[in-house]
């Protein structure tokens, strides 16, 4: 009995012949798994590098909070049968306050309001300052399409409470230059229509004074008198016909001027319908979801796991591999 277990159990420092149990593929796993324990340490240190740089990077930018205001517009009126436009997703006036909100203009007033360049640390004495600023305001300030007469507007920052604050801020200043850009449109549109009715009635009264002047002449020179008897001259029937001519546009014009003073009473009852309207769906608050030290634990450790798993793959093909490529130089330096 002795003999056979002697035989089964190998002695210390002999190793045991591999058995039927025991084929290449296993002994190759086994022999890649030793190979990697002893690179453990170039493993864990890439790993630890990783999450160190990783932290460098949220001590150097923080992690920023999120805050997001939703509105919308009253929907446009339908459109008329004899309308060929093409169809549009949005609104012309949604559309309108997308670049509006993330215009130049809605970034200065943000950078005075809230004193922008002392918040982020950018010297305005130093070249490019305009730009940097811009440039970080184009990213943390973006505008999002919800639905076609809907836009939410979200701002980041490191302060959670500024967040909510500038995007509140850029809703109410959208509705400040929303209506002054209404009103100015307006006012165009009426200067260009009082301008028209103004050169109609120049018209009309130059019109009117010529008439006038031709009906008088046409009276003169058919009225004769002989022996106290009035003789028609057979003009007088188109004389008569152009007096009649000039009433009607005297009327006209009165009626003119009437219209105009219409005009401008209209202009200004419509005025408020034609300004689009911002209805407030949901204000922004205070972003309590975002927790920064469970968002830099998180970053850290799956980007060290993906670093350690990276490098895991890479001693792997070297183990493999690893005697090719240094065949392959040495023929190189050989050939040399």
């Amino acid at each position: 009995m002795e003999d056979l277990l002697t035989e089964a159990v190998p002695k210390r420092g002999h190793t045991a012949a591999p058995g039927p149990a025991m084929n290449g593929d296993v002994q190759h796993r086994i022999t890649l798994l030793g190979f990697l324990s002893r690179k453990k340490l170039w493993i864990l240190g890439a790993g630890v590098i990783t999450g160190l740089l990783v932290f460098g990077r949220y001590i150097r930018d923080p992690v920023l909070y999120s805050s997001s205001v939703i509105f919308f517009v009253d929907p446009e009126p339908p459109r008329s049968k004899d309308d060929l436009r093409p169809t549009e997703l949005v609104s012309g006036n949604i559309r309108r306050l997308f670049h509006v909100a993330t215009s130049t203009a809605m970034n200065d007033h943000l950078i005075q309001t809230f004193d922008l360049y002392r918040h982020f640390g950018i010297d305005t004495m130093k070249d490019l300052h305009e730009e940097r600023i811009y440039s970080l305001l184009w990213r943390r300030v973006t505008a999002r399409f919800v639905d076609d007469n809907s836009l939410s507007i979200t701002v980041l920052d490191a302060d959670r409470a500024l967040a909510a604050a500038m995007a509140n801020e850029v809703f109410r200043q959208l509705e400040v230059l929303t209506r002054a850009q209404a009103l100015t449109a307006l006012e165009r549109k009426g200067a260009i229509y009082r301008e028209a009715m103004d050169q109609m009635e120049k018209r009309s009264k130059a019109q009117t004074n010529d008439l006038v002047a031709i009906a008088t002449e046409f009276e003169r020179r058919t009225e004769r008198t002989s022996g106290g008897e009035r003789l028609q001259d057979p003009t007088a029937a188109v004389g008569f016909q152009l007096a009649q001519i000039a009433a009607k546009l005297t009327t006209a014009n009165e009626e003119l001027a009437s219209t105009r003073r219409d005009l401008e009473i209209s202009a200004a009852l419509i005025r408020e319908q034609q300004v689009p309207v911002l209805h407030l769906a949901r204000k922004a608050i205070l972003d309590i979801e975002t927790i920064p030290h469970l968002e830099i634990g998180k970053a850290i450790a799956s980007l060290a796991v993906l670093i350690m798993l990276l490098v895991t793959a890479l001693l792997t093909l070297w183990f493999k591999h690893g005697s090719e490529v240094k065949d392959y130089f040495r023929g190189i330096n050989a050939a040399a």
